[in-house]
């Protein structure tokens, strides 16, 4: 089919002012939303995050990350699985010159970007809050300098929640819009146009709150009842007033642990737990469980203690495989609407070009079973001498076949 001209983009794009990267006092405020949570206030929280409140689910998701070791390990594991792959600009035809030609002129001009390592790594926190935003520079009519948004900086416009915008020191009720082909605006999870309601930091603020007071009531617990207590007895009939004094000043110096002095005629009763595991301890590790559930998948070796089998880690590792693939997708898809396809249409405008597409090189896992079954197979049908066409033992074999002029595959 014949592409049909595109318009540029140049009359709506311009060179960055730089309020966004410069605006520090915005930048430097943080809220603490996390701290002493309820859940009340959890509950208020998130009806503001539904009216529109895109900086605060960023700005607690970044706390309990940071608050929760387990947290900000699964969180950087699904999202290192798609930054640690290298990545190219691909053609979608390798045989038409001019879409090569596309491809090597966007893979150059990011290669030369400094911010667009920074800018890839950006994008992939989208994972969590479910959005993240990115300023391009333009300098005549080419991409020249990439500003990754902070997420408190980002709201949903008031009765148009799927619209972004960015708040600036001008304006800090609806701020600016955050307009395609000036904006990069990563939405991995957005359903109809709402790119909030459903994100990893919702559920996840859930378990660490519930997890955040289990092991707040265990550390109570422990401080009452998991440290011992120091019992001194003095018979009063014997002891002078200056030897009591020194009893008691002299005392606390044994340990910093409590103490308790009595006289002998006094009966001490230390109560103590019932026997068995505080709760919190079992509150925190279920807590975990779910949370590497929410963010890896639902996968067999996320709920079996113990030793797993090689089955269950191998169905562990194909769920986490899925996720990825989607994740890169995603990316993809955000990448070519966003920044592939300004670049193009501003380098050649008018023209009916090839869009090339960005791409993350997947390194397979080799399936062993699979090929030692086809070798076994190959080698059966040569001993019985069955008949194999050409194509399909190189199929089988998983290499190229060679082209009909090659002399070695004449043999």
């Amino acid at each position: 089919m014949k592409q049909q001209p595109i318009k540029s983009l140049r009359p709506i794009i311009t060179v960055s002012t730089k309020e966004i990267r410069h605006n520090e006092v915005l930048d430097d405020q943080r809220q603490y939303l996390s701290d002493a949570p309820t859940p009340a206030g959890m509950a208020i929280l998130l009806k503001r995050i539904d009216d529109g409140a895109i900086g605060e689910l960023c700005e607690i998701g970044e706390e309990i990350e940071g608050k929760d070791g387990h947290l900000q390990s699964v969180a950087a594991l699904r999202r290192q699985a798609v930054t640690a792959l290298e990545w190219s600009i691909d053609p979608h035809d390798t045989e038409d010159e001019d879409a090569v030609d596309v491809a090597k002129y966007v893979q150059r001009q990011l290669e030369s970007i400094v911010t667009w390592p920074e800018t890839l790594e950006h994008l992939a926190t989208a994972n969590g809050p479910g959005v993240a935003v990115t300023e391009l520079v333009w300098r005549r009519g080419e991409l020249a300098e990439t500003n990754d948004v902070p997420g408190a900086r980002l709201v949903s416009y008031p009765h148009c929640p799927s619209r972004i915008g960015i708040l600036t020191s001008e304006d800090m009720v609806c701020g600016v819009p955050a307009s395609e082909g000036k904006y990069i605006i990563h939405t991995p999870n957005c359903r109809a146009g709402q790119p909030i309601r459903v994100t990893l930091t919702r559920p996840s603020l859930y378990l660490w709150t519930l997890k955040h007071h289990g092991v707040s009531d265990w550390m109570a617990f422990s401080e009452v009842f998991g440290m011992p207590v120091k019992h001194f007895q003095y018979d009063p009939d014997t002891i002078t007033a200056e030897e009591k004094k020194y009893l008691i000043a002299n005392a606390g110096l044994m340990g910093p642990d409590s103490h308790v002095i009595t006289s002998k005629d006094v009966d001490f009763l230390m109560k103590e737990s019932a026997k068995g595991t505080h709760p919190g301890q079992e509150i925190a590790d279920w807590v975990d469980r779910k949370l590497s559930i929410t963010w890896l998948g639902q996968t067999l070796t996320t709920e079996t203690t113990g030793v797993g089998s090689f089955a269950l880690g191998k169905v562990h590792d194909d769920i986490k495989t899925s996720l990825t693939v989607h994740d890169v997708a995603t990316e993809r898809r955000t990448i070519g609407r966003y920044v592939i396809a300004p670049m193009v249409r501003n380098r050649f405008p008018g023209q009916a070009v090839p869009m090339p597409f960005f791409n993350r090189h997947m390194v397979e896992a080799v399936d062993v079973e699979s090929q030692t079954l086809n070798l076994d197979k190959l080698r059966y049908a040569r001993e019985h001498g069955l008949r194999v066409d050409r194509k399909v033992e190189y199929e089988m074999l998983g290499i190229p076949m060679p082209k009909e002029s090659d002399p070695a595959d004449m043999v």
